[in-house]
């Protein structure tokens, strides 16, 4: 027996052992770098990538864990190279854009830190005979002259949802996901491409901007209490702003409440809500193995995803070249045109200056040493009209129009407003092209309209843009193509911003009264009660308090049509879905303050349409 005992508990022993190698293999698969700087591992980096793959936009998450083993503090630069990989083959070229940033850190002696990294990535713009984004991100880390390279590639077919999907769910579905991929109708795919990416819930970073890049999160009820409150804060705000969440529950007794997501009694057992922009649904399993993918992709692919973010940033903002298409700012900016009448004058002035007056005039017969001297200076005076003629004609800076849809939370103690905001510019000479946006953002560039002035096609792949990104005192700081002079170019940005503002219910007897405590001016704003009747009111004052009057369903509509008009289809199918909402407001702005770009840019019309609960 005393044998026996022994032997069970050699063999626990040795499972135990096997388990810990084994998650430590696990873990190290996943470990992008991973270096000592000396014999005994006393001065270590790692670096953790926090999702399986790479977005083809907004951030990718990492972690860093650095370890000083030395009695000296210890400096660490990490350096990354976003690439939007075009199908060059198409176009016969390899130019693609291009973003870099960079990041310090520091540990002090004989200890440890971790941080928390979120990397820019690039906007992956395939060409337009593809449907395939690509996308690749190199990683140099350095410190004291030592230098360790790693990378990353992605490929996402833009017409499935980047999809993250928990460890839990990913280890003995993932394959099947795969076999879901659709065939790329518009071109060609390498077939290394995942449907889902794996995410550990406990081990997420607490910054919505680290989900940016995805559409739709899947998960357990037991995932999601694993991650702590901050994790889901940072996701239910992503979800405000589009993302869609899909839980399985393991539990039946799950719910909206038990889960912490809504504490309303009406929201509580039901299958899926609405939240803002995005939609959370609850879905009953008996176990992980019992998982149907064919149903669970149905689920994702379904309604609830109106269309991946990447296939709306290459397909919302795009026109032909004569003016006809789906994003009306654009054309708003009115025809752009380069006369050339002044510069074919000053190239014939330059002909006859540099020709016969040179040689008959200012370097005659006998004095032909002046060329020397009077070439270079007529090419020079030529050169300056040119750039006075571009300035003159262009101007510094630039202007464009900018649209806003605005989510403001003024309820269960949130006070935040979630923006989507979309902008286009046409610049003249830009002496500097760094700026620093005003809050928190994901910044895109996206493809407009061809044109002699349109950097950022389809056509091109996006171009050869060289962008930078690093995280600044107030936002996003960003340098480089963003603004290129003499160009066109769009924008889209989303952000989450702390608010007081909010419309309060006054009285409810009879004709509701309505205070805002916006501190801008609404010029319009449509109220639906709860009972479902439409009031409106109009040039409402920061602060003031007035009375509404009756309106109707058809009347609220032309209102808000006639508004929309220059966002792109997929805000105005957004605002289409929000619109009737009891006991919500619609309201319209040109003063509502936006998120900040190019300083040099003057911006003609910032339209904003938010939109809410009222709060009693």
């Amino acid at each position: 027996m005393i044998q026996f005992k022994k032997t069970i508990t050699a063999l626990l022993a040795l499972l135990f052992v096997n388990s810990v190698i084994l998650q430590a293999q696990l873990q190290a698969q996943h470990e992008l770098i991973n270096h000592s700087y000396d014999d005994k591992n006393k001065t270590t980096a790692k670096l953790l990538p926090l999702v399986g793959s790479l977005p083809s936009s907004g951030y990718m998450p990492f972690r860093l864990t650095l370890k000083n083993g030395t009695k000296f503090e210890k400096d660490w630069s990490l350096n990354f190279g976003s690439e939007g990989q075009n199908h060059y083959y198409y176009s016969g070229r390899n130019d693609h854009p291009t973003l870099t940033s960079e990041f310090s850190y520091t540990c002090p002696p004989e200890s440890t830190k971790t941080y928390d990294i979120l990397v820019p990535i690039v906007t992956s713009i395939p060409h337009s005979h593809t449907d395939i984004a690509t996308s690749s991100l190199s990683i140099q880390l350095n410190s004291g002259g030592n230098t360790i390279h790693d990378s990353m590639n992605c490929e996402q077919h833009m017409e499935v949802p980047a999809t993250l999907l928990s460890t839990k769910l990913y280890v003995p579905h993932n394959g099947t996901f795969n076999t879901h991929i659709p065939h790329s109708s518009r071109g060609y795919g390498s077939g290394s491409n995942d449907y889902t990416t794996e995410f550990t819930p406990a081990n997420m970073p607490t910054d919505w901007r680290a989900f940016s890049g995805f559409d739709a999160i899947v998960c357990t009820d037991e995932d999601w209490r694993e991650m702590t409150a901050e994790v889901k804060n940072a996701i239910l705000e992503w979800n405000r702003l589009g993302g869609n969440i899909f839980i399985y529950k393991l539990n039946p007794a799950s719910n909206l409440n038990s889960l912490q997501i809504d504490n309303s009694a009406e929201n509580k057992n039901k299958a899926s809500i609405t939240r803002s922009f995005g939609k959370i649904t609850i879905t009953p399993l008996s176990s992980i193995k019992s998982l149907d993918v064919k149903q669970a992709v149905k689920l994702i692919n379904g309604s609830t995803i109106e269309h991946p973010k990447i296939l709306s940033l290459n397909e919302n903002y795009e026109s032909d070249i004569t003016g006809s298409g789906t994003w009306s700012l654009q054309k708003a900016l009115g025809k752009l045109s380069f006369s050339p009448i002044y510069l074919i004058l000053i190239l014939i002035a330059f002909g006859i200056l540099v020709g016969p007056v040179n040689l008959f005039v200012f370097a005659k017969a006998g004095q032909r040493h002046r060329l020397f001297i009077t070439t270079p200076l007529i090419a020079l005076g030529a050169s300056l009209l040119l750039v006075l003629l571009i300035i003159i004609q262009d101007g510094f800076g630039g202007h464009g129009q900018r649209v806003q849809l605005i989510e403001v939370r003024a309820d269960g103690g949130e006070n935040k407003a979630y923006v989507w905001q979309e902008q286009v510019a046409r610049t003249g000479v830009i002496l500097g092209g760094s700026f620093e946006t005003s809050s928190a953002t994901y910044l895109s560039p996206v493809p407009v309209a061809p044109s002699r002035f349109s950097r950022v096609t389809r056509n091109n792949g996006g171009g050869s843009s060289n962008y930078t990104a690093k995280h600044g005192d107030t936002g996003l700081s960003a340098s480089g193509d963003w603004f290129q002079s003499r160009s066109v170019h769009g924008h889209y940005l989303e952000s989450v911003i702390s608010t007081r503002g909010r419309i309060n219910l006054k009285s409810n007897e009879g004709a509701p009264m309505l205070n805002s405590s916006f501190d801008f001016e609404l010029q319009s704003l449509i109220y639906i009660d709860a009972t479902g009747q439409v009031w409106e009111a109009s040039n409402i004052a920061a602060g003031e308090t007035v009375k509404l009057t009756p309106s109707t369903p058809v009347e609220s509509l032309k209102l808000i049509h006639k508004h929309h008009k220059n966002m792109s289809a997929k805000l105005q199918n957004k605002l289409d879905s929000l619109r009737k909402r009891k006991n919500h407001f619609i309201a319209i702005s040109d003063e509502a303050p936006a998120i900040s770009t190019l300083d040099s840019i003057k911006w003609t019309h910032t339209e904003s349409i938010i939109t809410g609960p009222v709060v009693k």
